[in-house]
């Protein structure tokens, strides 16, 4: 087993901000367009919310005649409160369907701009490391190694060798978030089931060094030994 580190020049903060200030013209229109859209997304929403709620609200007036008599009114009056309950959530639902389409598209636009900044964010380490697939995104609950604790981790191998690192497969930007890389040789290696607050874990170890991992981890590691 060993750990190393890397040690070379890491994008932070500013990097970040000068990697949207380079975006390419037609990448910020359609981030600019993707900000329009969520606003009309919600324009859309309260548009067909208030038009669908104020016209059944006047529907039940035409269609259900006020009732003579204390007992008629009370009546009345609860016939026309549960209908406005009923058509609040209707109203809401069909106002969110009309408004998910616009919805969706700056969600997914947004989405794809930052998974290709904390790509380029991690590239480095990625090259330094030697990420590779395949590879096995999973949480460390704990481990003898405090920085690990509650990460979530990436296994891959290496030339036969398991290594263990940071998620470098979704990525990050605070270079604090590097953990470094443990590698193990297959013949060192030690699993065996565990729990974790009632979940199933697998407990890998090599020496006095452990790891709690979810419980998929143990098949892609014996899946990698062979």
């Amino acid at each position: 087993m060993r750990y190393f580190r890397y040690d070379g020049p890491t994008i932070g903060t500013s990097d970040l901000q000068r990697c949207y200030a380079i975006l390419s013209a037609e990448e910020q229109k359609r981030l600019q367009q993707a900000h329009r859209l969520q606003k009309l997304g919600t324009c859309v929403f309260w548009l067909v919310f208030l038009a669908v709620f104020a016209g059944l609200m006047l529907l039940i007036h035409l269609i259900i005649p006020k009732e003579d008599g204390v007992f008629g009114a009370i009546m009345y009056g609860l016939g026309h409160v549960a209908w406005a309950i009923i058509m609040l959530i209707l109203s809401a639902i069909l106002g969110a369907v009309a408004a998910t389409p616009l919805w969706t598209k700056v969600a997914s636009h947004e989405k794809t701009l930052r998974r290709r900044l904390l790509s380029q964010a991690c590239q480095s380490l990625r090259s330094f490391y030697q990420f590779q697939e395949p590879f096995l995104v999973t949480k460390c609950y704990c481990s003898s190694d405090r920085r690990f604790d509650r990460h979530d981790i990436c296994l891959f191998t290496v030339d036969g060798k398991l290594r263990l690192t940071a998620n470098l497969h979704y990525g990050f930007f605070d270079p604090a978030r590097d953990l470094g890389c443990y590698e193990f040789d297959p013949e060192e290696l030690s699993l065996c089931n565990d729990e974790y607050k009632s979940r199933a874990a697998l407990k890998l170890q090599a020496g006095e060094t452990t790891f709690l991992l979810g419980q998929r981890a143990k098949s892609f590691i014996q899946k990698t030994d062979h």
